[in-house]
């Protein structure tokens, strides 16, 4: 497995400003990394792989 970043938008309220938040996850592959982060209020944007 390889480590990736992900960069989420997320918002609580409709009428809010969004803002980006990032995780760390593990995963064999960029699309598997951002299905691994699905939450209600967010959605992930890109995944990028973090060299350790």
């Amino acid at each position: 497995m390889k480590k990736y970043i992900v960069r989420m938008l997320c918002s609580s309220l409709p009428w809010e400003p969004a803002e980006f938040s990032f995780v760390y996850v593990y995963a064999d592959s960029e699309q598997e990394a951002r299905k691994a982060v699905t939450d209600p209020m967010c959605y992930s944007v890109e995944a990028n792989e973090v060299e350790e």
